[in-house]
């Protein structure tokens, strides 16, 4: 059994990259399709229960716009074979 979430959500992703108490462990590329991987895994499903029933912590608007843009650039990176110079900027 893993011992992270993973998730290729759009929304999600995110949602989880601004979190203070949530790790951003990487990625991994399946046929096409790019999962992000977050750390403690019962905190991220906390979290995406809350999210998903509209009870999920606020945060910064421009925090969760500049996870947008990263969510994008690592997709991008990813199915470009340009992982290895990645940069996430993460917004506390």
């Amino acid at each position: 059994m893993k011992n992270f979430y993973e998730s290729k959500d759009w929304q999600i992703c995110p949602f989880l990259l601004v979190q203070a108490n949530i790790t951003f462990l990487g990625t991994r590329v399946s046929e096409g399709v790019v999962f992000f991987q977050f750390s403690p895994q019962n905190r991220c499903v906390e979290l995406v229960n809350d999210f998903l029933t509209r009870k999920a912590p606020l945060c910064q608007p421009i925090d969760l716009l500049n996870a947008v843009e990263n969510y994008k650039r690592i997709i991008h990176d990813a199915k470009n074979g340009l992982l290895d110079d990645l940069e996430i900027r993460r917004s506390t």
